[in-house]
């Protein structure tokens, strides 16, 4: 009995990525359009990449209602949303903090629905969302090692060196290159393995691993997503970056994203834990797989190229694939839809 339980369990959560283009092209309404219409005069649509130049955050008019119209319709609070603001509703210029929370989910049930949250501001028309975030990585009794991307590495100095070659004990690999990108389909990158425990120097800073790691995950995410018009703050509750009231205010109301590790490169990342996925993310996780799970903690939903990103031309949308990095993939209609959500927050 408890195998066929864990199996059904398995089976609802597998779902929303299974079956995530069960969204229609009905759910589509003039409102939408005329969102994907205004959006594209938005700061954070015409900006240029922080990252590369690139400046193609509009992407498609087209895909970008389908986008909206698909998360509002799986988000636990889209119908206020729609029922708060009109489609031309123009945001003040300063608006005060604000804790965003809800739902997104794909069948209407409380087993597959997924959490956002995040905290949200404008100061002179910037909009400004906070993620104050926990890691939470692979315990010592489980193992002695942590696997980081090769960029990383790269930026340790040790991509040439340690992560060149693989170092085994027993038919275990202890130290040196972990070669994913041959064994399975799930990642695209080999990682490189290390002691949990080791620091490494960098233009003279000596840094634990794991303070090196977080500081890669920050610079990375708030790199990719911020903008001119949309500044993206991570805070890391490890390294006390977060005011003691704030952190208060953030643990009440359940607004902090705990980023759980493991060491299985064979698993399929998913940013929230659940009872079978304690821990969901693998320590050397890709970068655009990093940009791309984020996604999800901003209340984004996934899309898929065979249903949805190919047919209606978004495939280099971030929140279409975990393998499309760009400067500019994350496209703006996700700021559009992380932003409207103003509405709907509570006040810190």
């Amino acid at each position: 009995m408890r195998q066929l339980m864990l199996s059904l369990l398995l089976v609802v959560l597998w779902a929303p990525s299974a079956f995530a283009g069960l969204c229609k092209a009905g759910n589509i309404e003039s409102r939408h359009n005329r969102e994907a219409e205004n959006l594209e005069r938005e700061n954070f649509a015409m900006a240029v990449s922080p990252v590369d130049s690139t400046s193609d955050y509009i992407g498609s008019r087209t895909y970008n209602a389908h986008v909206l119209a698909c998360n509002r319709k799986r988000d636990t609070m889209g119908n206020k949303i729609e029922k708060d603001i009109g489609s031309d509703h123009v945001f003040e210029a300063n608006l005060a903090p604000r804790l965003v929370k809800g739902h997104y989910n794909y069948f209407g049930n409380i087993v597959t629905q997924q959490r956002y949250m995040y905290r949200l501001e404008r100061t002179n028309g910037n909009w400004i969302v906070t993620i104050p975030a926990e890691f939470h990585f692979p315990e010592l009794k489980l193992t002695k090692f942590l696997d980081i991307t090769m960029p990383l590495a790269d930026r340790l100095g040790i991509a040439a060196t340690v992560c060149a070659t693989t170092v085994k004990s027993g038919g275990k690999t202890t130290r040196g290159l972990v070669p994913k990108s041959v064994g399975n389909g799930v990642w695209t990158d080999d990682t490189c393995r290390v002691g949990r425990d080791e620091s490494f120097t960098v233009a003279g800073q000596t840094k634990d691993i794991k303070d090196w790691y977080m500081d890669f995950w920050k610079e990375l995410i708030q790199s990719y997503w911020s903008r001119p018009g949309f500044e993206l703050r991570f805070q890391i509750i490890n390294r006390g970056e977060v005011a003691s009231d704030d952190l208060a205010a953030y643990k009440k109301e359940d607004i902090v994203w705990h980023v759980r590790l493991n060491m299985n490169a064979n698993v399929a990342p998913r940013y929230k834990s659940n009872p079978l996925f304690l821990h969901p993310i693998y320590s050397g996780i890709d970068r655009s797989g990093i940009v791309h799970e984020f996604g999800h903690v901003l209340g984004l939903d996934d899309e898929y190229p065979s249903t949805e990103c190919a047919p209606l031309g978004g495939t280099d949308y971030i929140m279409c694939g975990a393998f499309t990095l760009g400067g500019d993939n994350q496209k703006a209609i996700y700021p559009w839809i992380v932003t409207r959500r103003y509405v709907v927050g509570k006040a810190l």
